[in-house]
Parts: C-alpha cells; sequence; structure tokens
C-alpha cells in the first residue's frame, strides 16, 4: 500500500471515530462500546472520569472544592505578643496544628514556616529539650523573625550540655 494512501485511511478512520464519540457525548451514551476496534482492550467509558449523570467531562480545577489553603491565621497574631514566653508559646501550637492535620500551605504560610517557624521550634526542642523556661531565659527577647538568622538556626546538636552560646 502507498504511504500516501495509508495516511489517507488512518485519518479518516480517526475521523469517523471522532464523529461517533461526539455524538455519543451529546445523546450521552458515551459508555456503549465503539465500534471498529478502537480503544482495543478497554472497556468501559473511553473517558474515565465521565459519568453519565454528569454530562459531558468537566476540566478539573486547580484547587479542589475539597483542598483548601490553609494561611495559618494564627502567625498574624505573633506581632502582638511581648513576651518571648507568649510568642514561642504560640509557635509550639502552631507547629502542633501543622503536625496534627494534613493540609496544603499558602505561599505565605510555606514562607512562615521556614523562615520564621523552623529555627525556633528545632533549637527549642534539640538544645532546650522542649523547656520553655529555659528558652525563654537565655532568649528573653526573642524575635521569632530574625532568630534563625541572628540566634541559633536549630541544625547544630550541642555536645550533652542543652545550653547555647
Amino acid at each position: 500500500m502507498h504511504p500516501n494512501v495509508a495516511a489517507q485511511a488512518k485519518d479518516l478512520f480517526n475521523e469517523a471515530v471522532r464523529e461517533e464519540v461526539k455524538a455519543r457525548l451529546k445523546n450521552a451514551d458515551c459508555c456503549a462500546p465503539i465500534s471498529a476496534g478502537v480503544a482495543a482492550g478497554s472497556s468501559g467509558c473511553p473517558l474515565a472520569s465521565h459519568n453519565n449523570n454528569d454530562g459531558p467531562p468537566r476540566k478539573k480545577s486547580k484547587t479542589s472544592e475539597n483542598r483548601t489553603l490553609e494561611n495559618l491565621d494564627e502567625r498574624l497574631t505573633l506581632k502582638d505578643l511581648t513576651s518571648a514566653k507568649e510568642k514561642i508559646t504560640s509557635l509550639v501550637s502552631i507547629k502542633a496544628k501543622l503536625t496534627a492535620t494534613t493540609f496544603r500551605l499558602t505561599n505565605a504560610a510555606k514562607a512562615f514556616v521556614c523562615r520564621s517557624l523552623q529555627a525556633p521550634i528545632e533549637c527549642l526542642t534539640k538544645h532546650f529539650e522542649g523547656d520553655i523556661d529555659g528558652f525563654c531565659q537565655k532568649y528573653p527577647n526573642f524575635t521569632h523573625t530574625t532568630f534563625g538568622k541572628k540566634c541559633c538556626c536549630g541544625e547544630a546538636v550541642l555536645d550533652g550540655t542543652n545550653q547555647v552560646d
């Protein structure tokens, strides 16, 4: 068979299949088997996401209805807190919320976790073994926004003393 004839036959076949699928979608009968061996070996609806009760399939949105983005609104109240104990306690509760549930964070919340939450929590856990009072004694002027850069990044494990210089 000549290559042009084979290409024309293939195009005619594909066009016929497209027309048949369009007609079935229009009649809400897409789950019936398609003739001429289309999708050989597959069974059921060629459009896996199609449900006969919903009509033709819809495009999925980027944010699903059941997946909401968490903004960690508690972080916005940190600037109003004055004592180191209030701030670190608030950070501990935010960290507890993050570990207790699984959800997607907004970009601002992700930045907060990376820049302002991880270093103080890691320092509190690794260097003070969770002792909030000891942490507050060492850092009485605790500022969560600059703590990771100026005080402790939370990564160094000390040689058993649990105290930071």
